[in-house]
């Protein structure tokens, strides 16, 4: 073939190609629109589905621009653009995309209406029906009596599924529940069941206008590890591959919607981590910088002591042998001005499933050693000057008459405490509870103040007192 005919054919293909892809693109245009057409047919009475533009291209995209959905009893939706590619429909009203994006998403005509600046997925599977009957169990419960009440212990979505969504500037609120929700940026990956799941929230605030109104603001909430597929609200479900993990950064709660209300509490950082390996589960927790202000009814009483607030940093570390049932756990907490605890404790009884916190805190679980050690820096120092106020008298004279108070009549503890109160440099206060038998810890709170005071009762929790 000569360079000639070589020049010659070249375009002649080049033009076939174009003419089969424009001819592909029309068949395309032509079943969108009859597709667009047969729902708009399908829909019940009263009901109108609208759009200002629509393009399908030979590559199985699919472009809508101003879309509208009304219903009668159902939300009414509107979006502003959306681009669909590789559609499919399974039964029942599950449809399938391997990608998704949308720009001015509006869900209105409900208790809980919706603002979406822009949304982003792939890989997706959307179960309408059971996202409808979701969607109107959550308005239900906004629009109850009670709505906290209302709400459901859980919520599934049906077989929705998708590898990734993202959600930029999502806003919703609820009168029910006097509540508004505004969040930067919502991502979740892996939306699957029984695969671990990723989701980042950044610049989430949550505001309550009900009595007394407060403004909860978050920078960023990332949590890993849990399959929320499996069960969208139940958040203790055991991690997927043995570890489930939560971060959350610049937390502020203060008294009032603005944002300049006085602050309630904050913190720089939090962290949980668990970890179950083949013979045991462990965790790691941390708090950093929290702050909590005299509006906090524990700051408050500190008040009298010559405090404005609270600054602590805290760390625990515990281990769950799910073969005997215990727990071990250690921990610390520093207190600007006031001092350090270290504490330790070892508990039995302990079911090492996913509620195993649910059950402390209900009591069900066995002390077997509680143990606390006390590291002034300041705070008793604060409490014997605001004791001597009350008496007009020097905190001199106050620990003068604290330690002359002392005699062998006085019970072995309140005397290991006032020898420490007295002198809190020569070392750490320690409180040991080392029960002969294990004891729940539901008894042993309602039942702890008494053994200060009877020393009998004190040698039945194993409770001890130990000063320098």
């Amino acid at each position: 073939m000569s360079r000639r005919a070589a020049f010659t054919i070249i375009p002649i293909f080049l033009l076939a190609g174009a003419g089969t892809w424009i001819i592909a693109g029309h068949i395309a245009q032509n079943r969108l629109e009859q597709a667009l057409q047969q729902e708009k047919d399908l829909l019940p009475d009263g009901a109108s589905l609208n759009w200002k533009s629509a393009h399908a291209s030979a590559v199985g995209t699919i472009r809508l621009t101003g879309v509208t959905f009304t219903s009668p009893g159902q939300p009414a939706i509107s979006v502003g653009s959306i681009k669909l590619s590789h559609p499919s429909e399974e039964a029942g009203n599950v449809v399938g995309f391997g990608h998704i994006d949308a720009t001015d998403i509006n869900i209105s005509q409900t208790s809980w209406p919706v603002e979406i600046g822009a949304l982003s997925g792939s890989d997706l599977i959307l179960d309408f029906p059971a996202l409808m009957q979701a969607f109107r169990v959550l308005d239900t419960a906004a629009t109850a009596p009670d709505p906290l009440a209302a709400l459901p212990a859980s919520l599934t979505l049906g077989k929705t599924r998708f590898r990734h969504l993202s959600i930029q500037n999502l806003k919703t609120s609820t009168d029910g529940l006097q509540l508004s929700i505004n969040v930067g940026d919502f991502i979740l990956n892996n939306f699957i069941p029984d695969q671990a799941s990723d989701l980042k929230l950044r610049k989430l605030t949550v505001l309550s206008k009900s009595a007394p109104a407060r403004r909860l603001s978050l920078d960023t909430v990332s949590l890993q590890g849990l399959s929320l597929a499996n069960n969208v609200l139940e958040w203790t479900t055991p991690g997927i591959n043995g570890a489930r993990t939560l971060n959350i950064a610049n937390m502020t709660l203060q008294d009032g919607t603005d944002e300049k209300s006085p602050l309630i509490l904050s913190f720089q950082k939090l962290s949980d981590e668990t970890r179950e390996g083949k013979d045991k589960i462990t965790t790691h927790s941390s708090l950093d910088h929290l702050t909590l202000s005299t509006l906090v009814p524990a700051a408050a009483r500190l008040v009298s002591l010559g405090y404005n607030g609270l600054l602590l940093d805290a760390t625990t570390d515990g281990t769950i042998d799910p073969s005997t049932h215990t727990l071990q756990s250690n921990g610390h907490a520093n207190i600007r001005d006031m001092g350090q605890l270290n504490f330790s404790f070892d508990l039995s009884n302990v079911n090492a499933a996913s509620d195993s916190w649910k059950q402390l805190l209900a009591g069900n679980a066995n002390v077997q050693q509680l143990q606390f050690k006390w590291l002034d820096a300041g705070l008793v120092t604060h409490g014997i000057d605001a004791w001597a106020k009350t008496r007009n008298i020097s905190p001199d004279e106050a620990r003068h008459l604290l330690e002359t108070s002392i005699t062998d009549q006085t019970p072995k503890l309140p005397a290991q405490f006032l020898r420490y109160v007295v002198n809190p440099g020569k070392g750490p206060l320690t409180i040991t509870i080392a029960p002969p038998k294990p004891v729940s810890i539901s008894m042993l709170v309602s039942l702890l103040p008494l053994a200060v005071s009877m020393p009998a009762m004190a040698g039945q929790f194993g409770f001890s007192v130990r000063a320098p």
